[in-house]
């Protein structure tokens, strides 16, 4: 929650993923790079400012695939209205148009009608079925006179923007008005007798913005391209604007250090499904993209908010301008438009609707160097409780554990369970392979307590313990290397993919195509010392896979898998390593849970200083504390 008089120190989330650039990283509501392909040649040579948008109309396998776009070419008989195929990665062509200069901004309609906005002499354009007869009305013309009175970028009218506008109807322009006096500002058009009216006047005779509707909360919100300097109580902050039909407009400050955001780069765009707002930031070399909480800012004073703000996507390497942005309806695919010559799409995945609490989680997970060290619970809390049970997997996630591992099995019938064992001997009052029993014969017996006695537990299905974690903690489902596709399609059905760490028994190069696919899919891959090759599979995992994370075990402290050169590697790719701490043989060359609760220095302590991330123990609530007192655990 955000407190007056606080400025956040902002959460980089660091990590390297499929990307255009190395150095990219990403945040936790950023899955990665879907696919980037060319839109246009290099005699198109602009994709104009803020001229793409999603068609809620269309979809494909449950996909938003259609994006529009307005291509202010260089060559005159390349301008106009084309589309994009997302999952074809193919080009309509222009499409309707074609006669007229400097296309800008496109909106689109639930119902698929687009709408394509023009400058130098300001004009909006409706085009109904764009992708089939195109039939063309023009329901704006020139309404300004001298100066900069040319529309920037255009949006649909929300609901509840009030003013008696007609949502999905009337249309919201930007960087233009009715004031004939080199200004920028905010106006809507009322389709029904083509009169605009400007809710906003920037006031200032050299002022450029940017912006768009949320169907979320109903306002119109813009962006200065210099990022105006504000204040709260004294403290330094940048802002944005917000207005709704009545005209009040409210100012959003920016919960960061006003250097983070020196200029906006051209693009802005509305997640319709949390009301975020979305901006491209112009940091000299690179480029960044951050995702403003508006739809949750909380009031100071006056028409003054306060909203948080994160880094999503970082570092993207560009030295041009990202001239276009838009949110597929759904909030789960981000498409930037670039002109560097030949003009390319880049379409990232979203994860949407995420539990402020598993965010702050993966953004640690996903940046190996924050400081922070994560806390694994092997089979839960089982030392209370039966393991792989959901008391025991609750009970850890309740302690602090960052992420839970768990066991996965199938039963006869094809039902994924948790269960480490190949039979339920050990860990129930029954007997017999899992294999062979149906999940409901498995449901007959009890699991076992700690101490032997007979518990009210039964086996869990996998589905239903995701259900039972979703929110609060990652999961990794070891065991699970015959079962990876099974794991994939059911934590895909939950929509919990992004809380998944898998294990599989696919080769590297299946795992490269399917992780470079599936940027949001997190690879538990393990390395033993014992293979006499490890060496050379660590290094070849980490420079050729796209991992978050790498599970090493060893029983001599020797090893090169703690060495120094091991960890210039894993720190260079941006990769988490994993480690045992188990009273096993195998595990930590004896620096283990039980050692480490009489002198946590010498063995905890000795794993964090040998560039351990991630440390799986029996004993959460001992090591939680002994982070805490490190400075190493939120």
């Amino acid at each position: 929650m955000i407190k007056k008089r606080f400025i956040c120190v902002l959460s980089l989330c660091l990590a390297a993923a499929a990307s255009v650039d190395a150095a990219t990283t990403y945040g936790s509501r950023v899955s990665g790079l879907w696919k980037s392909f060319e839109t246009a040649n290099a005699s198109q040579a602009e994709i104009s400012t803020q001229g793409i948008a999603f068609d809620p109309s269309h979809q494909t396998g449950g996909v938003y695939d259609r994006v529009y776009l307005a291509n202010h070419s260089k060559e005159a008989n390349e301008r106009g209205l084309y589309s994009v195929d997302l999952i074809n990665e193919t080009s309509s062509g222009r499409l309707a148009l074609g006669s007229l200069d400097n296309p800008t901004g496109v909106a689109v309609a639930s119902d698929g009608t687009v709408y394509v906005s023009y400058e130098g002499t300001p004009a909006v354009y409706k085009v109904e079925d764009a992708s089939g007869s195109q039939t063309t009305t023009k329901v704006l013309g020139n309404y300004g006179g001298t100066g900069d009175d040319d529309i920037g970028n255009i949006s649909m009218v929300p609901a509840t923007f009030g003013g008696n506008y007609a949502a999905d109807s009337d249309i919201v322009l930007f960087d233009c008005g009715r004031d004939d006096n080199a200004n920028s500002a905010v106006s809507a058009l009322d389709q029904s007798d083509s009169a605009t009216t400007t809710l906003w006047d920037s006031g200032l005779t050299v002022n450029t913005i940017r912006g768009g509707t949320s169907s979320y909360d109903g306002y119109a919100y813009f962006v200065d391209y210099d990022m105006p300097d504000g204040e709260l109580d004294g403290i330094a902050m940048k802002y944005i604007n917000r207005v709704r039909g009545n005209g009040v407009v409210e100012r959003v400050l920016l919960n960061i250090k006003p250097s983070k955001l020196p200029r906006l780069d051209s693009a802005v765009a509305i997640n319709q499904a949390d009301g975020s707002l979305w901006m491209a930031i112009n940091a000299g070399d690179t480029r960044n993209v951050f995702r403003i909480d508006v739809a949750n800012a909380v009031l100071q004073s006056g028409t003054d908010y306060l909203a948080d703000i994160t880094l999503e996507i970082g570092d993207l390497g560009y030295d041009v301008p990202n001239y276009s942005m838009a949110i597929s309806p759904d909030g789960k695919l981000l498409a930037m438009g670039w002109d560097s010559g030949v003009d390319r799409m880049y379409v990232y995945n979203l994860v949407p609707e995420i539990d402020a609490e598993i965010g702050k989680i993966i953004t640690s997970f996903r940046n190996a160097g924050d400081g922070n060290l994560l806390i694994a619970a092997h089979r839960g809390d089982y030392k209370h409780f039966p393991e792989n049970s959901f008391d025991a997997m609750l009970s850890a996630a309740n302690l602090g554990a960052d992420i839970v591992e768990v066991d996965v099995r199938k039963t006869k019938d094809q039902v994924l369970v948790l269960l480490h064992d190949k039979t339920i001997d050990r860990t129930t009052n029954g007997s017999g392979a899992i294999l062979e029993l149906t999940f409901e014969e498995s449901q007959k017996f009890f699991l076992k307590n700690p101490d032997g006695s007979i518990s009210k537990s039964k086996i869990p299905a996998l589905r239903d313990a995701m259900i039972a974690l979703k929110g609060k903690c990652l999961i990794m489902l070891d065991k699970s290397n015959d079962y990876f596709d099974a794991c994939l399609e059911l934590s895909r059905e939950l929509g919990l993919t992004h809380q998944m760490i898998f294990k599989s028994s696919k080769s590297r190069d299946e795992m490269k195509l399917i992780l470079k696919e599936n940027p949001d899919v997190y690879y538990g891959l393990g390395i033993n010392a014992k293979n006499k090759d490890h060496v050379n599979q660590y290094r070849q995992s980490i420079e050729q896979l796209n991992l978050q994370m790498l599970e090493i075990s060893y029983t001599q402290e020797t090893t090169w898998l703690i060495s120094e050169e091991a960890r210039r590697l894993s720190d260079k790719y941006d990769v988490r390593i994993w480690n045992n701490s188990l009273d096993k043989p195998r595990c930590s060359a004896g620096r283990c849970d039980s050692k480490a609760l009489k002198n946590p220095d010498e063995n905890w302590g000795w794993q964090i200083e040998h560039g351990i991330g991630i440390i799986q123990t029996d004993e959460i609530s001992a090591l939680r504390d002994y982070l805490i007192s490190v400075g190493r655990h939120d």
